[in-house]
């Protein structure tokens, strides 16, 4: 049978990022089965050609019975048929199924697939980035969680560390219902069973079965959890002299909310992302959004120094009082110190239009509230004149 696929522990696959980020859900033994398809695809291939497996020994392969596993393979065909992939598109998104079609011959013992045509380019697009590893890493882990989670953590460490071999420990920041979407997880799903069935769950089998290992962080917004902090360990590298690990402030981020506001920057020179990521835990989407926004029409030459007063005094809420502030006798009195330095209490403060400035501590306080207040401000103007 000349479309007879060999794939042993060895077998190297090769998937897409559009194809690890899509989102989809297969069983455990349909994804080693399309895994393993993905594995001795080749660029030549013909676009109807046919993938056969001997159930016999992709059952050796994968350390699953022979007869429990004949008993799952038309279960299996169906998932790959009726649960499609949905990846994400410069100009919109895509959704496909996984095969076209498959067939079980009992006389040959043979199962065999065709795969999608309009997967194929997602599979072997030379223009796609790609994460390469071992399929024995995927063999053995009996949860479909924890085969999707190899695959993503797996990714996220090859891209921090592609240039930098000597890396250990990458640090990895995910937005959780991000997270839940790409791995397909129920709605409703309490957060207590994601952190048990899939959480704990992956860490336990991909600690016993795979080439990395991973620990993790609940990071919450209030009172909620919100977001998934992952550190990712690389088994050969671990216990390196030479190790490196990646701060706080350098974890990667992955969140489409959070990227959405960062690309919405006017500039990022001297921008500390790290504070953007902290006022987005603290406060959410929307505050910050407004502050970005604010600071993008109003800032002149120091961006950076401007956009982080903003994100820590909320200035784009006080600007909605701007009107009444600038007309009001309170600003005739105040506006004559701006650009002087004021003494108030032993602090030095910097006087522009829209704030008193700490340049120590970087912290502001809004003129809004300044002028609020200005019985109680304005002898310490006076006094520093």
């Amino acid at each position: 049978m000349n479309n007879l696929v060999n794939v042993n522990e060895e077998s190297r696959v090769k998937k897409t990022e559009a194809l690890i980020r899509g989102r989809y859900e297969l069983n455990p033994l349909a994804l080693k089965f399309i895994t393993a398809i993905i594995a001795c695809l080749k660029r030549g291939d013909p676009i109807d050609k046919e993938y056969s497996f001997r159930v016999k020994d992709f059952s050796e392969l994968i350390g699953e019975d022979y007869s429990n596993l004949y008993t799952y393979l038309k279960s299996t065909v169906r998932e790959l048929l009726q649960k499609p992939l949905e990846i994400q598109t410069d100009n919109g998104w895509i959704m496909a199924n996984w095969i076209s079609d498959g067939e079980y011959k009992e006389k040959e013992g043979t199962i065999s697939f065709m795969i999608s045509p309009k997967l194929r380019p997602y599979l072997l697009d030379a223009k796609e980035r790609f994460l390469v590893y071992s399929i024995k890493n995927i063999l053995y882990l009996k949860s479909k969680y924890s085969i999707r989670m190899y695959e993503i953590l797996r990714d996220w460490y090859n891209q921090e560390t592609r240039y930098k071999k000597k890396i250990v420990k990458v640090e990895k920041i995910v937005e959780l219902e991000h997270l839940k979407k790409i791995l397909k997880v129920p709605k409703g799903y309490k957060y207590s069973d994601f952190k048990k069935y899939v959480l704990i769950k992956s860490q336990q089998e991909l600690s016993d079965h795979t080439d990395i290992e991973f620990d993790f962080e609940e990071i919450k917004t209030g009172r909620k959890i919100t977001h998934i902090k992952f550190k990712i360990f690389d088994k050969n590298r671990k216990g390196s002299s030479n190790s490196i690990t990646t701060g706080n402030n350098n974890a990667l981020i992955d969140d489409e909310k959070l990227q959405a506001l960062l690309n919405s920057l006017k500039t990022k020179e001297n921008v500390k992302l790290s504070y953007i990521y902290d006022a987005y835990l603290k406060h959410g989407y929307d505050y910050v959004k407004r502050n970005i926004d604010y600071a993008n029409k109003h800032a002149n030459d120091n961006y950076a120094a401007y956009l982080t007063k903003a994100l820590q005094e909320d200035w784009a809420t006080t600007s909605k009082q701007r009107n009444s502030i600038f007309e009001s006798k309170e600003y005739q009195e105040y506006k004559q110190f701006i650009g002087k330095a004021i003494n108030i209490q032993g602090i030095t403060y910097e006087v522009d239009h829209e704030s008193l400035f700490n340049p120590k501590t970087n912290t502001a306080i809004p003129i809004g509230d300044v002028l609020k207040n200005w019985n109680y401000w304005k002898p310490y103007f006076e006094n520093s004149k």
